[in-house]
């Protein structure tokens, strides 16, 4: 995988989404945030009912990944030592995870 990982993102039913992102962690274990997936432009633009989607390249790779190649990534997902987390405003540190 060179070129990059496509994804697509839906939430419904939370209000008030703050942003969705991939983060490094086993089962059970927080961490950090390696790819952005959804950030609303304002806090007025918080959202419900969220649907996301797009490209992930090396470009968009942050914290412990930023620099790496998507295949760091990849070879990291396929481990499944990372998750996505939906963020709120209710819950900062994430309303819902799910194990990639």
């Amino acid at each position: 995988v060179s070129g990059g990982i496509d994804y697509q993102v839906s939430v419904t039913d939370v209000s008030n989404v703050t942003s969705i992102s991939i983060h490094s962690g086993n089962v059970g274990e927080n961490g950090p945030v390696i790819v952005t997936l959804f950030k609303p432009t304002a806090a007025a633009d918080q959202a419900n009912d969220v649907q996301a989607g797009g490209t992930i390249t090396a470009a968009d790779l942050e914290g412990p990944m930023q620099g790496k190649e998507i295949s760091d990534l990849v070879s990291a997902m396929s481990s499944g030592v990372t998750y996505i987390n939906v963020h709120t405003q209710a819950n900062p540190d994430g309303e819902i995870r799910g194990q990639i």
